[in-house]
């Protein structure tokens, strides 16, 4: 009696009705935690400023291939990471190029060989 009843309950319509709406709601709430954290990577890179070299550039393999470049100037160090970037700004620069972002603006200007080109970070 008792597995016959566990039967109809586990191929009863209730079960597929949980099961999509766990689905939806999994999809729903891993899409929203992305866009918070987007929008929060957003604001941090709005925030810097820096007037650099671009020492180095690479896809940081250990953190989800991360977009990444290393700047210098004198003997500041700084990381800046293009997770989120469209604008083709990180396909752009090459080492040794001259990179400028002023604070709480989204405007990237690379210098290169008294070329200058501007990009506006898009996430």
């Amino acid at each position: 009696m008792k597995s016959s009843l566990l039967d109809k309950i586990a191929s009863s319509k209730w079960t597929k009705i949980f099961s999509i709406l766990f689905i939806v709601s999994f999809i729903v709430y891993t899409n929203i935690q992305h866009s918070n954290h987007v929008e929060e990577k957003y604001r941090q890179d709005i925030a810097l400023g820096f007037k650099s070299l671009v020492f180095d550039k690479y896809l940081d393999k250990p953190n989800h291939n991360s977009e990444t470049c290393i700047l210098i100037k004198d003997e500041d160090t700084t990381i800046f990471k293009f997770d989120f970037d469209k604008s083709g700004v990180f396909d752009y620069i090459d080492i040794g190029d001259s990179i400028l972002k002023p604070i709480g603006d989204s405007t990237i200007i690379i210098k290169r060989r008294n070329k200058l080109k501007k990009f506006t970070l898009d996430y």
